[in-house]
């Protein structure tokens, strides 16, 4: 009789290890899923972020162009003005000496 018991206790056993054997194949199998998965979301971080760093740099060229078109009419004034100035100079000159 306890031959009998031994017998269910291992033959209970032997079942507990082949559902735990199982489960761990699952496991691996599901790690192996992660592990693919997380490559794939790594591939594609690398590529959102080299994106953005262009986007970046583009942003800073474009900033850069408007700096100088923005530095442009200034020149410009800056030309008028001492063009005005020196006629008005010119004009009050022959003014004096006449």
């Amino acid at each position: 009789m306890n031959d009998c018991k031994d017998c269910i206790y291992i033959d209970t056993l032997s079942k507990k290890v082949s559902e735990l054997e199982k489960d761990v194949d699952a496991m691996k199998k599901d790690l192996i899923d992660m592990r693919v998965t997380t490559e794939r979301f790594e591939e594609k971080f690398d590529r959102l972020f080299k994106s953005i760093e262009n986007i970046e740099k583009s942003i800073e060229k474009i900033s850069n162009k408007i700096d100088e078109i923005e530095k442009r009419p200034a020149k410009n004034w800056d030309i008028i003005v001492a063009a005005l100035l020196s006629g008005a100079a010119a004009f009050f000159l022959s003014q004096i000496l006449k």
